[in-house]
């Protein structure tokens, strides 16, 4: 009996958090948005990827193949209508334009590499002979005379292009050092502009990979703060609730058959902007669990009277925080597995156990 109830306590908890991580989610998808946070780390980590050659940079970002990715948002959109009530302003004195707005919040390896290819091959000079290869798009896997042709002024005219890349510059040693060793590689010279191709792709994942990991670490630092604020705002204290949890069976009852339909349902998108923030509140409030403020006096959510209670309000509170940080795909899982174990432990009546009119059979001889 006592381990069903520590059971059930726990699994209250957990639904808690698993709502308040996708509460908290939702609103730093917002943030993303507001500020184009993806965006802005994208273009940080090409910039890195580039060594910092910012005119490199520009010439990708507004290449056909990556400019049309871009979609300002509205937040964009209010920005560039107060830059143009200010035009004239900044025009009589001399103050630069405002930057325009990041570029794509995502960008595949291949498309890169592609834009890549026509930049290096716009500074090399295209090839000149008159062969059915004359850009990056038309590469196949034919091996006719004049596509070997092609490709091979194709190499060279990469080759030119990162020769004509700023001195000392690490992007045009990765590039140079790519190329020699797809040359290396394979025998044919269609081949090695596609083993180029390709290992341009993988450098550029390898550096996304970075990427992708500041942007975690950075989203998991807004997300920690925002649950502070919140589970402080809305007085989400793991002990108080806890202790609701043990002491009331009804309240336990309600809280364990939410978290069974909530395992029931597929685990929402993080990003998904259609979520509705009140209406995960309004789920929260449902339960009936001891949150929120109270002015009453002796009631678990009243505002603590001395010292050490607002120590212990501020752990409590914190201790939520905390575990709201881990994320909701982590609580989603837990509750699954706690959800399942929980109906597992009840073990069916055997039918040699049950008398013909109903009642367990007796043990006695």
């Amino acid at each position: 009996m006592f381990g069903s109830v520590v059971l059930e306590v726990i699994i209250g908890l957990v639904l808690v958090y698993f709502i308040m991580s996708v509460i908290c989610s939702a609103i730093n998808e917002w943030i993303a948005r507001i500020f184009t946070m993806r965006a802005k780390t994208l273009e940080a980590g090409i910039k890195g990827l580039l060594s910092d050659n910012e005119n490199l940079k520009e010439k990708i970002y507004s290449h056909p193949l990556v400019k049309g990715l871009s979609r300002k948002g509205w937040w964009d959109r209010e920005l560039d209508k107060q830059s143009a009530r200010r035009e004239n302003v900044r025009l009589l004195k001399k103050i630069p334009s405002p930057k325009s707005s990041p570029g794509p919040s995502n960008l595949s390896a291949h498309r890169f590499a592609l834009a890549l290819f026509d930049i290096l091959m716009e500074t090399g000079g295209r090839p000149s002979v008159k062969s059915r290869v004359v850009s990056p798009y038309d590469i196949d896997k034919g091996k006719s005379k004049a596509l070997q042709l092609g490709a091979k002024e194709m190499i060279e005219c990469l080759g030119n292009g990162i020769d004509k890349l700023p001195r000392n510059d690490n992007a045009k040693k990765v590039l140079k050092t790519l190329l020699i060793s797809a040359k290396a590689e394979v025998d044919q010279w269609d081949s090695a502009v596609t083993a180029f191709r390709v290992s341009i792709e993988r450098w550029f994942d390898d550096a996304m990979d970075r990427v992708s990991g500041w942007y975690k670490r950075k989203a998991q630092l807004i997300i920690l703060g925002l649950a502070v604020v919140i589970c402080l705002a809305l007085n989400v204290d793991t002990f108080t609730i806890a202790n609701g949890l043990y002491r009331d069976t009804n309240l336990r009852a309600s809280v364990v058959a939410a978290a069974e339909a909530q395992a029931q349902k597929p685990m929402p998108e993080e990003a998904e902007s259609e979520l509705d923030v009140s209406e995960l509140s309004g789920e929260l409030l449902d339960l009936r669990l001891p949150i929120g403020w109270s002015a009453q006096d002796g009631d678990a959510r009243s505002v603590p009277g001395d010292f050490v209670g607002w120590v212990v309000k501020l752990l409590g509170v914190l201790f939520t925080a905390l575990a709201v940080a881990l994320g909701a795909p982590f609580w989603f899982d837990l509750l699954n597995r706690l959800v399942n174990l929980r109906s597992s432990g009840k073990q069916p009546a055997k039918a040699s156990d049950v008398v013909p009119g109903g009642s367990a059979a007796s043990s006695r001889m």
